[in-house]
């Protein structure tokens, strides 16, 4: 279990910091251009990461495994080197052929100014989906003190670039922005890479060939992933798009904030579950081994999401005004509801892992579709009466992936939640909620003295969790 934590925290302060930079960005954002500017360079850099997911055809998973396999057979690397070139390349053509209609369609705009913000993304998911693809060689590689290393320092390098094209207050200094990680990522991992002999290893006496049996492998473990990352992100630009064309600039800014915050939160707990969860509950081939696995990450994982989550919602329109500015004030209303969804995602992605590792393609796309259909035609039929729709939505729709997704791993994978585990878990719900109600309208001293309460026993019970399960070397 150590092992476990080590790498849980090492990877989720990595994050951390990534997002913490990043934060900068949107907050110079924020007071350069307000809640206008910021809807902008969000639905740029969320087309950009469409983009990214449709060129790596959400490979990076496939990649970890690959490389990680005891074999150490890296033959699968120029094949899968030259599938991804073309889907880059076709990508590409499309922002560059088609950036009338793009810009229309996600941001509502099709003056020239937005049309060369389009085509920049072109150059900018390019870099994305290279820094994605490294990043998932040095995983399969296990090397993350150097993973957080590179994508630390590609992070501040951005931010130094970023600081001058804030300025410039331009649609295309945001696309610019949004491929400047990717662009200082790719070459810090490239040469790492090289460095180790990787790169010589993995192309030595090996043509840039096509291999049928790698592209299918590829296809059958990735092809879901691609889907289901696709809809995502389609989605979430769809209701981007809602939130502009229903009410305009100023509130898919404000959305943008409370997202962003929200996502931040999810994405600290996830990046450190995926990083050692994914790559261990691949490997365990008995029911028990799983079981273990499960009930350690979902004991790990809901003691850090009360804590980030717990905390934030007393405080949210301190952080608003912190990492944006006064005029964001008012996204606390859709913020809080969404925190919410959040605790709720971070335990339904515990039992979605089991759909990736076990390759449950009918499932997973199953879930998915429903998930991200109920997101955006709820969203879109709320909008006009709630700013806060979507975190009602949000609430509804991860209560009933996490029903089912529990139902079907608990079922078809013959695992056993133990109870006080489930009662831990209520513990923290139950938490979260009195918080949330404690809590209102604004700061309230109560909800702070709450949070600490519980805090505090669901530490008591964790320290429990850990000796009980006597696996501190796991």
């Amino acid at each position: 279990m150590k092992k476990i934590i080590l790498n849980f925290f090492k990877s989720g302060f990595s994050f951390s910091i990534i997002t913490l930079i990043n934060l900068f960005v949107t907050k110079f954002i924020s007071i350069q251009s307000g809640p206008t500017g910021l809807a902008i360079y969000s639905q740029l850099k969320q087309l950009n990461q469409t983009f990214t997911v449709f060129g790596s055809l959400n490979s990076q998973n496939f990649v970890i495994k690959n490389i990680s396999a005891d074999s150490k057979d890296y033959g699968f690397i120029p094949t899968t080197a030259v599938l991804l070139f073309f889907t880059n390349i076709l990508g590409f053509l499309v922002l560059l052929f088609f950036p009338m209609l793009i810009s229309s369609s996600a941001i509502g705009k099709d003056s020239p100014e937005y049309v060369l913000a389009i085509r920049i993304l072109a150059v900018s998911s390019f870099f994305n989906i290279s820094y994605v693809l490294f990043s998932a060689v040095i995983n399969g590689l296990r090397q993350i003190t150097e993973l957080v290393k590179k994508q630390v320092l590609s992070s501040l390098l951005a931010a130094v670039v970023s600081v001058p094209l804030i300025m410039i207050n331009k649609p295309f200094a945001y696309s610019i922005i949004c491929g400047s990680q990717g662009l200082f990522g790719t070459f810090l991992i490239f040469f790492y890479l090289r460095k180790i002999g990787f790169i010589k290893e993995a192309f030595h006496n090996k043509r840039l060939s096509i291999q049928w049996s790698v592209i299918k492998e590829l296809l059958t473990y990735s092809g879901t992933l691609f889907i289901t990352g696709m809809l995502g992100t389609l989605t979430l630009t769809g209701i981007r798009a809602l939130y502009l064309k229903n009410l305009g600039l100023h509130s898919a800014g404000l959305f943008d904030s409370s997202y962003t915050i929200s996502i931040m939160l999810i994405n600290i707990v996830i990046t450190g579950l995926t990083t050692y969860y994914f790559p261990t509950l691949s490997k365990n081939n008995e029911a028990q081994d799983r079981q273990i696995t499960l009930n350690l990450h979902l004991t790990i994982t809901t003691f850090v999401a009360f804590l980030l989550i717990g905390l934030i919602i007393p405080l949210r329109e301190i952080i608003l005004g912190i990492l944006y500015s006064g005029e964001f004030l008012e996204s606390q209303k859709l913020l809080k509801w969404m925190l919410v969804g959040e605790f709720l995602k971070v335990t339904y992605f515990n039992f979605g892992m089991f759909f990736l590792a076990f390759n449950k393609k009918t499932a997973l796309l199953s879930f998915e579709f429903c998930n991200n259909m109920l997101l955006y035609f709820g969203t879109n039929f709320l909008i006009l009466y709630y700013f806060e729709a979507y975190g009602m939505v949000y609430i509804t729709a991860n209560i009933l992936y996490l029903i089912f997704a529990a139902f079907y791993v608990i079922s078809k994978f013959k695992i056993k939640i133990d109870y006080k585990l489930l009662l831990f878990w209520l513990l923290a719900l139950a938490g979260i909620l009195l918080i949330l109600f404690t809590s209102f309208s604004s700061f309230n001293i109560a909800s702070i003295i709450i949070y600490i309460i519980f805090s505090a026993l669901l530490g008591l019970i964790f320290r429990y969790f850990y000796y009980s399960y006597k696996l501190a070397n796991v």
